[in-house]
């Protein structure tokens, strides 16, 4: 819930800031301290952790975590009592993969020893998230999305595949290497809706739609193609209804930011 609230309702200028907070907060405070917390709890605090997990010095922490098999603090003392599992591992590889600065060579290094740990499909749904998550490959990535040639690769994916591998394309922090394919999104995925399945169709369009900014011309985005489908392809409901979905959601967001962010002007005076 809160890293929903942080990411949807609090202004860019401080959405970084925060999740940086909260890391620290779950990590230095909350397992660091003398509570007793039940395996559950520590399942959830670690979750939530890496939810907060989006900046370069907290994946360089993770990095280390998993060379070195333990979750260690920011004063640099193991946490013995927090077990690294499988599903803790996969999710530090997804972060390091996540981050513009690690070289990628030392991400396919960590990918090839999570390989050695889970060789199933859990292993493959994570490296098709990580693919797409690296920086570099986001050009790559959206082509393949959109190629429509017969016979290519993409036409082999499945929902599962997509799904995973549009989580790690479409992230808040890589607002600089998306935005370029915004203008894209909105004149090719109505070819998607056309002709790929309903529930891929419904991946990619939640998947890889530009919901990152809330201002008035990134709506109108949305508001035009929905003009333009009532009108040519009144028919398409399942497409009207995704667009008037999007909009409502970044006009809510929108009113959510500009109060939090008066809130916050007026707190500095």
């Amino acid at each position: 819930m809160v890293p929903v609230i942080v990411g949807s309702y609090l202004p860019a200028s401080v959405c970084d800031k925060t999740d940086h907070e909260l890391f620290d907060l779950i990590l230095n405070n909350i397992l660091t301290g003398n509570a007793s917390l039940d395996d559950s709890t520590k399942t959830l605090l670690f979750d939530s952790m890496m939810a907060h997990c989006t900046n370069e010095d907290h994946y360089a922490m993770v990095l280390t975590w998993f060379e070195k098999s333990k979750v260690i603090n920011g004063a640099g003392a193991p946490l013995e009592h927090i077990e690294l599992t499988l599903k803790n591992k996969h999710a530090l590889v997804k972060r390091i993969w996540s981050s513009k600065s690690i070289a990628l060579g030392k991400k396919e290094e960590v990918l090839a020893e999570l390989n050695k740990l889970d060789k199933g499909d859990w292993f493959d749904e994570t490296s098709k998230f990580c693919e797409a998550a690296h920086p570099e490959n986001k050009a790559k990535m959206w082509a393949f999305y959109f190629n429509q040639e017969k016979g290519s690769e993409v036409e082999k994916w499945g929902l599962h595949t997509f799904q995973h591998s549009f989580r790690g394309w479409y992230q808040g922090g890589h607002a600089e290497f998306i935005q370029p394919f915004e203008d894209e999104f909105f004149s090719k995925i109505g070819q998607v809706i056309k002709t790929k399945g309903r529930s891929v169709a419904e991946s990619y369009y939640h998947g890889l739609q530009p919901m990152i900014k809330t201002d008035a011309l990134s709506i109108k985005k949305f508001e035009d193609v929905l003009a333009k489908v009532q009108t040519e392809d009144k028919d398409n409901t399942f497409f009207i209804n995704e667009l008037k979905d999007s909009i409502t959601i970044l006009n809510t967001r929108q009113k959510g930011q500009t109060l939090s962010q008066d809130y916050i002007d007026q707190n500095k005076k």
